[in-house]
């Protein structure tokens, strides 16, 4: 498989991550004041050797070059490039696969948390939790003492979702991605907490996972596609 973008990230890397700040570091307020990042230059630079590479990838029949397991560095400020090889990480998070996936009746439109939670403890036992692979923001608090809804995944959130409706301020908000059957929310469907259609959902009893998909979404998502 090779290294993957995670398998180069360093410990200051996600230190940033959790920040919540732009790819410039400037957080949601400091581009409320009109501040921007700088680094839309260099990403068209990079986009354009994406491109290249993709077309290098199309015609594979003559044998060209590519940056395939490597990574091109550009520094727009002094127009340095040079190319780095990258090592897989043998405990990569991102290098998991999916094993033992039941497909069931269920659609992330209709089935609340609730009955999900229910129907993994039924097959795996009381003891079982749902985890999910992406962290949804609950609820955002401002220090002014407003607070909002928001049930949307973290990273989907823009600048206006944690704007605070009083004051304006930006808003702290809680995460999770598992839930035991004990929340308070889980009246809520899958899909108005920002699971897709025809997902696949884990359940997990300590270290023994098993994958359920939401089969009954299958139509609906296939229908949309154009496969002629």
């Amino acid at each position: 498989m090779g290294a993957c973008y995670e398998c180069t990230m360093t410990e200051t890397d996600w230190m940033l991550i959790n920040k919540r700040k732009s790819c410039a570091l400037l957080t949601h307020e400091q581009i409320s004041e009109g501040k921007i990042p700088t680094t839309p230059t260099s990403s068209s630079v990079i986009a354009g050797i994406q491109v290249q590479e993709m077309l290098k990838l199309l015609h594979s029949d003559r044998g060209l070059p590519t940056l395939a397991g490597k990574g091109f560095v550009f520094n727009g400020l002094t127009h340095d490039s040079y190319v780095v090889e990258y090592q897989e990480k043998p405990d990569c998070m991102s290098h998991e696969t999916y094993e033992n996936i039941e497909e069931r009746a269920w659609s992330a439109h209709t089935m609340t948390l609730s009955e999900l939670i229910g129907e993994v403890k039924a097959d795996l036992g009381e003891n079982a939790v749902v985890d999910f692979d992406r962290d949804i923001a609950r609820i955002a608090r401002c220090s002014c003492g407003a607070s909002k809804d928001l049930y949307k995944p973290v990273h989907k959130l823009k600048a206006g979702d944690i704007a605070c409706p009083d004051c304006g301020k930006s808003m702290q908000f809680e995460s999770f991605h598992t839930i035991s059957g004990n929340e308070d929310f889980l009246d809520r469907t899958l899909y108005d907490t920002g699971i897709p259609l025809l997902h696949i959902i884990c359940g997990r009893v300590g270290m023994n996972t098993k994958y359920y998909e939401l089969s009954a979404d299958a139509a609906e998502v296939f229908d949309t596609l154009d496969l002629a």
